[in-house]
C-alpha cells in the first residue's frame, strides 16, 4: 500500500504537500478515517497510486473504478487548459 513516506525509509517515495482549507481537511479526515488508519494521507496516496496505474494502462479493477469515479465528478480547472 502506498504511504506518505518521506523517502527516508525508501528512496522511491516523496512527500507531497497539498494545501487545502481547514474545513475541507477536517471533513476529508473524518471521512478517510472510516477507510484508512492513517486518514486522508493514506487515502490520497491510494488515489494517486490508482491514477498512476491507470496512466500506465493497467486495467485493474481499482484503476477502472477510480477512473469512473473521477469521470462522474466535475472538477474545476483554472488556467488556459481549463477554459472552454
Amino acid at each position: 500500500m502506498p504511504t506518505h513516506d518521506d523517502g527516508k525509509n525508501r528512496t522511491e517515495t516523496i512527500t507531497l504537500w497539498v494545501v487545502v482549507p481547514v474545513p475541507i481537511h477536517q471533513a476529508a479526515e473524518r471521512l478517510a478515517k472510516a477507510y484508512a488508519e492513517e486518514g486522508a494521507e493514506e487515502v490520497c496516496a491510494a488515489v494517486l497510486h490508482g491514477l498512476a496505474e491507470a496512466e500506465a494502462g493497467a486495467l485493474t479493477l481499482d484503476a477502472r473504478l477510480l477512473g469512473g469515479w473521477l469521470a462522474c465528478h466535475p472538477w474545476p480547472r483554472s488556467g488556459a487548459e481549463g477554459q472552454r
